[in-house]
């Protein structure tokens, strides 16, 4: 018989970017579900847009008002924009474009002014996105939430540019125990606040957004080495956890792109589509194994294997059911309010959709990172609450009831 379900419940939140949105409304359903089954979550771990819904969740849903919490936390997503998030490509393209020039030819070693300086750092400007995470009034509840021991400790997930480790910023109740570095996976912990540096770092997306200073030391988006903190989490001692993803565990689940009829002729994919499959592997393919690795484990335990490295984890998974359940909402924003005719007057998504060949089809996996779009994200909001409840109603007493 397996030990009673006990332990702190954590939450996992893996990377996303816009598709954070389908986070918030997984967690809409799920915090309400675990306050009233008695089982608030203590930890709160997330890359990436998970950092992000970590800080906006862990700061406003306390179980005595979590209702309230999830209602603001979800109109906060509601009310992003792109231009909360970058600055218009229409307008900041040509200067992009001229720092990208000047930095291959060497001559930004010998100019002036915005042409002169690090050379090209990202191919967005994301100036609106640290006023946004600035702006959002709620850090000092945040701080609060873990002081009071609502929360036992919220992290955010960095990757170091220099050291290509795994950072884990935690802010954590007094004399909580900081888990020790793990140097088999290349995992490194560090006491900290968590505030609007940390998650600006780890939701910065390679290429598309820039590198933020911590420290003496340059950090990118978390989810490039670890999208699914789960290691993490149970280092930080959960002992039940709810894993929140955009992509379903499953590695089957249908592709974005059909597959072609009888003798068509295949054309070779482009440079975007072949990006968009290196971004789905780095994502997917790791966390995946974390979560197959956590049920291989519970099964070992459940059969009655005895190990001291060994424990049973109890866990919940909500993701959508299909690999291009989210890129397939993306395609069809980006084609009926960004294409055609009225595209032509609909700005910058209809520029970067045009960029990455969106003219023949619209590369929704790609894009659907960036789409801080208002029916996106509405949509993206209602798909992760309708999975929640699925996933509760399916696994649920998982995390409730003791095992056999």
């Amino acid at each position: 018989m397996v030990q009673e379900h006990t332990g702190p419940v954590g939450i996992v939140i893996a990377g996303a970017g816009a598709r954070g949105a389908y986070e918030a409304g997984v967690l809409s359903v799920v915090l309400p579900w675990l306050v009233r089954n008695e089982t608030p979550p203590k930890i709160m771990v997330g890359t990436s847009a998970g950092a992000m819904n970590t800080a906006l969740f862990g700061a406003l849903c306390r179980p005595d008002d979590v209702l309230r919490g999830v209602e603001v936390a979800l109109e906060v997503w509601r009310g992003i924009g792109r231009e909360d998030v970058f600055r218009s490509v229409v307008l900041s393209g040509p200067v992009t474009l001229a720092r990208y020039l000047t930095s291959v030819t060497g001559l930004a070693s010998v100019l002036p002014g915005p042409f002169g300086d690090d050379g090209l750092t990202s191919m967005l400007n994301v100036a609106p996105l640290r006023r946004t995470i600035e702006g959002f009034g709620h850090w000092a509840d945040l701080h609060e939430t873990v002081r009071a021991g609502y929360l036992s400790a919220v992290a955010a997930v960095t990757t170091s540019v220099g050291t290509s480790t795994t950072d884990v910023f935690v802010e954590s109740t007094p004399g909580f125990p900081q888990p020790a570095d793990d140097a088999d996976r290349a995992v490194r912990y560090r006491h900290s606040e968590i505030g609007p540096d940390q998650v600006l770092a780890s939701s910065a997306i390679p290429i598309a957004f820039p590198p933020v200073q911590l420290g003496q030391e340059w950090h990118l988006d978390g989810g490039i080495r670890l999208n699914a903190p789960i290691k993490p989490a149970l280092e930080l001692g959960a002992a039940r956890l709810v894993v929140v993803a955009t992509h379903p565990v499953s590695a089957s689940g249908g592709t974005t792109l059909p597959p072609a009829a009888s003798g068509e002729s295949v054309a070779p994919p482009d440079v975007f589509t072949a990006g968009a499959t290196v971004l789905d592997a780095a994502l997917i393919d790791r966390m995946v194994e974390d979560v197959r690795s956590l049920d291989r484990v519970n099964r070992l335990v459940a059969s009655g294997a005895r190990s001291s490295e060994y424990r049973y984890v109890p866990y919940v998974f909500v993701g959508p059911p299909r690999r291009d359940s989210i890129a397939s909402i993306a395609k069809e924003v980006l084609d009926r309010r960004y294409g055609g005719l009225r595209g032509m007057f609909a700005g910058d998504y209809t520029l970067l959709n045009r960029l990455v060949g969106g003219t023949v089809r619209t590369h929704g996996e790609l894009l659907s990172f960036i789409l801080f779009d208002s029916e996106f994200i509405e949509r993206c909001i209602g798909l992760g609450q309708s999975d929640a409840a699925v996933a509760l109603a399916a696994d649920g007493t998982n995390l409730l009831q003791p095992a056999t």
